[in-house]
């Protein structure tokens, strides 16, 4: 029931035939699988992945089974374990600090919200 980020939704919706989209979340499998079916976006999603296996493996199974190059993955997050898979996986990390109350305030790459996600996203390439 919690509200979306501001502009992930409409990111989502728009961007899902654009890029291959995934969630790595520290979330049970089952638990982030039913939330995901309930808000009724599973299908803007090329996968969904929970714990217990770590967000690290979940970014390696994605390259992996996809053949992505580093250069084309992109993990967007807020939490420090997020920052850590995408560094150990050699991917570009983009941090969501919520308005500087974040960890990640340091990172490179940082956004508020979601709503420019497309403009940061583009000015990486």
């Amino acid at each position: 029931k919690a509200s979306y980020v501001p502009g992930a939704f409409e990111y989502i919706k728009v961007n899902h035939k654009k890029y291959s989209l995934y969630i790595s979340s520290a979330t049970p499998q089952d638990e982030i699988k039913q939330i995901v079916k309930q808000r009724k976006i599973l299908d803007y999603f090329k996968g969904v992945y929970g714990s217990p296996i770590s967000k690290q493996e979940h970014v390696n199974k994605i390259i992996k089974l996809n053949k992505y190059k580093k250069n084309e993955v992109i993990f967007i997050g807020d939490s420090i374990s997020d920052r850590n898979a995408a560094n150990e996986n050699n991917i570009r990390f983009i941090a969501r600090i919520n308005n500087g109350k974040s960890p990640l305030k340091d990172e490179m790459y940082k956004i508020d919200d979601l709503v420019h996600l497309e403009d940061l996203i583009k000015s990486l390439n």
